[in-house]
């Protein structure tokens, strides 16, 4: 498999999650939204930018979301004292819908 079909597969895993982020961004506009989706909190646009700095991990792109980072759940009680510390708001989404 190449590195083309393996963005393709990842884009179609990340798009519910990403369509969920939308969504709760749009009601939540001054909030950095993060989506949990198996064993990691995902964000998406200038949240993601935000949440790379903070926390120092590289932001990620691809062809459907753009800017992407995620955090593992272990790691939320860091992000939420780092984001809480910058001034920031902040929202964990755990969807209960299978997506």
């Amino acid at each position: 498999m190449n590195a083309e079909n393996n963005i393709k597969i990842e884009d179609k895993a990340l798009q519910s999650t990403y369509t969920v982020w939308q969504y709760m961004k749009a009601k939540f506009a001054d909030v950095i939204v993060l989506v949990r989706k198996d064993g990691h909190y995902y964000t998406f646009s200038s949240d993601a930018k935000v949440v790379s700095t903070l926390m120092e991990i590289d932001l990620q792109e691809n062809s459907t979301t753009k800017s992407l980072c995620n955090v593992h759940y272990c790691d939320a009680d860091k992000l939420l004292q780092n984001i809480v510390k910058a001034g920031c708001k902040i929202a964990f989404c755990d969807p209960l819908s299978g997506f």
